[in-house]
C-alpha cells in the first residue's frame, strides 16, 4: 500500500483551518451563553457539597 505523504497532510490542513473555523463561530455565537452557565456551577451531589461547606477543614479529620 504506497500511501501520499503530501495529500494526507494537505487534508489535515484543510481540517484545521475547517475546525478552527467552526470553534470561532461557535466562541461567537455561544461564548456568553457559555461564561452564564459556567457561573451557575451545578454539582450533581449538592447535599454532599452542602455538608463539606457547613464542616469546613475542622470537620473533617
Amino acid at each position: 500500500m504506497r500511501l501520499n505523504v503530501s495529500s494526507m497532510l494537505e487534508r489535515l490542513q484543510d481540517q484545521t483551518a475547517s475546525d478552527n473555523l467552526y470553534l470561532q463561530q461557535s466562541l461567537d455565537e455561544y461564548g456568553d451563553a457559555a461564561l452564564e452557565e459556567d457561573e451557575f456551577h451545578e454539582t450533581n451531589n449538592p447535599i454532599m457539597d452542602k455538608t463539606l461547606l457547613d464542616a469546613s477543614a475542622e470537620g473533617f479529620r
